[in-house]
C-alpha cells in the first residue's frame, strides 16, 4: 500500500502546474482547448476550462491526502 501512494503523489506532481498537458491521456482535451475562443461577451471560456484541470486536481489531491 505504501508504494501505491507514493507512485500517486509522483503521478499528481507530474500533472499539476500544466504537466498534465503533455502527457497522452489529456491529448484529446488539449486539442478540444485549442477549439474554443479565447473570450466571449461576458467571458473567458477558454480561461475557464484551462483551470478547470487545476480544479480537478487539486479535488484529487485533498482526497488522496485524506
Amino acid at each position: 500500500m505504501p508504494v501505491q501512494v507514493y507512485v500517486m503523489h509522483k503521478q499528481l506532481e507530474e500533472l499539476k502546474n500544466g504537466g498534465w498537458k503533455n502527457k497522452k491521456p489529456f491529448e484529446k482535451y488539449v486539442k478540444a482547448l485549442e477549439g474554443i475562443p479565447q473570450t466571449s461577451a461576458n467571458e473567458d471560456n477558454k480561461a475557464f476550462f484551462e483551470d478547470m484541470s487545476n480544479k480537478f486536481l487539486s479535488i484529487y489531491e485533498n482526497t488522496l491526502n485524506d
